[in-house]
C-alpha cells in the first residue's frame, strides 16, 4: 500500500486508485482509477491524475465510480403470448460500449446457454 507523502492517497467508493512509481507518492507520482465490477468512472470523473508540487492531485477531480447494474423493466406485452417465444430487449449506451450480463437464479447465463435460451449480439434474451 502507498503511504501518502506528496499527496493524500486518494480514496475511490467501489473502485481502487492504483498508484504508479512505488510505495511512496511523491510528486509526479501518477494515480489510475479503476471501479469494480458492476460500476464504471463517472463521465466527469478523470481516470488518470498526477501529484502536484502544491500536494494535490491533478487535474482536480472528485472520482466517484457509479452503478451500471440496472434492473430490467419487462412490459406486460412481453409476457402475454403464452407458449411463445419471448424476447427481452435490453439497450444500452455508453463509451467504454457497456457489456450487457443476463443471469438467471443469480448465475450468469454464459455462452453455453440452454436450448431454449439465446443472446444476440444486440443484447436481447430469446427464451
Amino acid at each position: 500500500t502507498a503511504k501518502p507523502s506528496g499527496c493524500a492517497l486518494p480514496q475511490l467508493a467501489n473502485g481502487n486508485a492504483i498508484i504508479v512509481g512505488g510505495p511512496t507518492i511523491t510528486t509526479e507520482t501518477v494515480a489510475f482509477f479503476i471501479c469494480d465490477p458492476g460500476y464504471n468512472l463517472h463521465s466527469a470523473s478523470k481516470s488518470r491524475q498526477v501529484c502536484s508540487s502544491s500536494g494535490a492531485w491533478t487535474p482536480a477531480a472528485n472520482q466517484k465510480c457509479v452503478s451500471t447494474i440496472a434492473a430490467p423493466i419487462i412490459k406486460d406485452e412481453a409476457l402475454r403470448n403464452f407458449g411463445t417465444c419471448l424476447n427481452l430487449p435490453c439497450s444500452s449506451t455508453g463509451s467504454p460500449r457497456p457489456l450487457i450480463t443476463w443471469r438467471f437464479g443469480g448465475a450468469v447465463l454464459s455462452r453455453s446457454l440452454p436450448a431454449n435460451m439465446r443472446v444476440f449480439s444486440n443484447g436481447t434474451l430469446r427464451i
